[in-house]
């Protein structure tokens, strides 16, 4: 039996049998938090689904899954504009701690639900991110974090390479050599440029390395990777040509939409670290590399591919006839994040606006309510190796309204378009949110 909708703020959200106590006291809060008005700046879907899908931090494991999540929920704890009260604030923050604590060591070894972390893909170095964060923070009091950075670093820096040459692209596992998957220049570069960022001990954990390397891998990437025709990458490449997947170039025959999310957000991620750095510092040049591949990526992404009526992406985006094929909502949520942070920073035409703004309406116009008052977002597809057939990848499931994949590309987009709401340029009366303004960035990019 199909469940009664109800509307919440301007839209339609599925509302099943609301339970009384712990249940009821949830969608309270959840509700307080959500938007009333799509044209008021006030909206809040980021603390809102946090409200209802925040996992405990003992159930989540040392992974690329979990710790996509937890970047999300750290921009969070980050707000200048409209901060969260101070528990709520120290809540998140306690998660990060408790899930870094179950995983590290007083040594700084990594372990995994009592077993020793096995670094064999990376997959398993992006986690990293996380410690970085939490030393910086001042969240390592025995410095147990620090260590285990200093050991993830020391990995990847020793990572098998696609070509024999020292800059030649990491393959994504030790069990693939001579394969890379796009979803790998989100794995490595994510920990490369905290290293390369970090306020505390940044001499012994960086050594002048790690933002060079996050540029030279999404070089390599782009050059194994991308469809000269569209722009965007194939879902992987395979230098001997030995895999069942790999056509005579050694590519993929599919663009699978959150390996095309994985490496844009690398790329605006880099580009952003390189635009941070001192208008002297002569490793801003490298921005002229980079810039070129993420404009033919947001150009092929906008070329006719995103739906006109719900503002998302393919799951499987160069199959564009098949019924079987579905708006999959957390690499929209990457688009969204991607195309709206290129325009903010003027690194493309500020008149592909528009379609980040319909991405980030029709992502937050997917959250529904589940039987338990919870919201979650639907159409969030697991995660999946490089396949060979279409048909492959429509049948990965995507019903796991629990789905790390689309809680952590929802924090990332709703972070940054509440970002833009507040230091972007719109006008109070205007709100943030309207698709029908152009306004929205352009008082151009903020102060860095």
């Amino acid at each position: 039996m199909a469940l009664p909708r109800r509307r919440v703020g301007a839209f339609a959200l599925r509302h099943g049998p609301t339970l009384v106590g712990a249940t009821v006291a949830v969608l309270a809060l959840a509700l307080s938090s959500a938007p009333q008005s799509w044209h008021g700046a006030e909206a809040d879907w980021s603390t809102a689904l946090l409200l209802s899908r925040r996992p405990e931090p003992a159930d989540l494991s040392w992974g690329y899954q979990a710790a996509f999540y937890l970047a999300g929920l750290y921009q969070v704890t980050r707000r200048r504009e409209e901060p969260l009260s101070a528990a709520m604030r120290e809540r998140y923050w306690r998660d990060l701690d408790d899930w870094a604590l179950a995983h590290v060591e007083p040594d700084g070894s990594l372990v995994d639900h009592g077993r020793p972390v096995q670094l064999d893909a990376l997959d398993r170095v992006m986690p990293g991110q996380i410690l970085v964060r939490l030393h910086d923070a001042g969240r390592d009091p025995d410095g147990r974090f620090l260590k285990a950075a200093v050991l993830l670093r020391d990995r990847l820096r020793a990572w098998p390479r696609l070509a024999d040459d020292a800059s030649g692209a990491f393959v994504h596992a030790t069990a693939h050599q001579g394969q890379i998957w796009s979803d790998g220049a989100y794995m490595s570069t994510a920990f490369l440029l905290a290293l390369a960022t970090a306020e505390r001990d940044r001499t012994a954990l960086d050594e002048g390395w790690a933002l060079e390397e996050a540029v030279n891998q999404l070089g390599r990437y782009a050059q194994a990777l991308m469809d000269p025709v569209s722009g965007l990458p194939f879902h992987g490449f395979d230098a001997a040509r030995s895999a069942d997947w790999a056509r005579p170039d050694g590519r993929s025959p599919w663009i699978w939409c959150r390996s095309v999310g994985w490496f844009g957000m690398s790329l605006v991620d880099v580009l952003l670290a390189l635009d941070h750095l001192p208008p002297a510092d002569p490793r801003r040049a490298r921005m002229a590399e980079l810039r070129p591949i993420l404009q033919r990526l947001v150009n092929g992404l906008v070329d006719g591919r995103q739906d006109p009526r719900s503002g998302l992406w393919l799951n499987v985006m160069n199959l564009a006839h098949d019924p079987a094929n579905y708006g999959e909502t957390s690499c929209s949520a990457m688009h969204a994040f991607v195309i709206g942070r290129a325009v903010q920073r003027g690194w493309v035409d500020r008149g592909l606006l528009p379609a980040a703004v319909a991405a980030y309406r029709g992502v937050t116009g997917q959250l529904q309510l589940d039987v338990w008052s919870r919201y979650y977002l639907p159409d969030v597809v697991s995660g999946t190796r490089v396949m060979r057939q279409a048909a492959d990848y429509l049948a990965v499931p995507h019903d796991d309204p629990g789905n790390l994949h689309g809680l952590g590309a929802f924090l990332q987009m709703s972070e940054l378009f509440r970002s833009l709401c507040h230091g972007g340029g719109p006008t109070t009366t205007q709100g943030c949110g309207d698709g029908s303004s152009l306004a929205l960035l352009a008082a151009g990019p903020p102060p860095s």
